[in-house]
């Protein structure tokens, strides 16, 4: 097994830092979708399940287990039919999350 260089773990690093950037811009867009139209139209509901998977994956990628469970949280209340309240309180522990 080999160890990673100075270099790789700057690198990770990096990619891990932009990474985590995207994820808040991802929850950032999922609240103004659940602070959108009531009942949540279909299409919002599509993009915030999709949204929200990506960053349960991604943020357990990098080590942010909290955010990824939140996350899934979140895409479970999606495809149970969720509305906006509910899901408003998720998608704010979810940022509290990456913070």
């Amino acid at each position: 097994m080999s160890t990673a260089g100075p270099d790789e773990d700057a690198q990770f690093a990096e990619i891990a830092a932009r990474a985590h950037e995207r994820n808040r811009d991802r929850a950032t867009r999922l609240l103004e979708i659940v602070a959108g139209p009531v009942p949540l139209l279909p299409g919002d509901r599509r993009e915030a399940r999709l949204l929200a998977h990506t960053v349960a994956g991604s943020a357990g990628t990098f080590g942010k287990d909290e955010a990824s469970v939140v996350a899934r949280r979140v895409v479970r209340a999606v495809d149970d039919g969720a509305e906006s309240d509910e899901l408003r309180t998720l998608v704010e522990e979810l940022l509290s999350a990456l913070a």
